[in-house]
């Protein structure tokens, strides 16, 4: 006769270890702030849309360290310049959240 599930067969459950990401109750003020730093002259039109979403989609969805990964890779490739590239990393570590 075939057996109910045994105790140890018990499958996820638990809790998530918490990783630090973007609070997304900021994202509204996230999205004016970071319009108003690509708004620099040294940043062509073509990499605002992307560098604004991507720091925000990588920030919130898996942590705030492959936010700001994409934030240095894009300042080695001369995308973002020096001191917009700081404004992003600062604006990125104040809407940070456990989560």
């Amino acid at each position: 006769k075939p057996k109910g599930r045994r105790r140890f067969d018990k499958k996820g459950g638990g809790r998530q270890a918490k990783v630090k990401k973007l609070d997304r109750r900021k994202y509204l003020e996230y999205k004016y702030l970071a319009r108003d730093l690509l708004e620099h002259d040294s940043i062509s039109e073509e990499h605002r849309s992307n560098v604004l979403g991507q720091v925000w989609a990588k920030g919130e969805r898996i942590s705030i360290d492959d936010a700001l990964a994409f934030i240095d890779t894009k300042e080695a490739e001369l995308i973002l310049p020096k001191e917009i590239a700081n404004a992003f990393r600062k604006m990125v570590d104040d809407f940070t959240t456990r989560r």
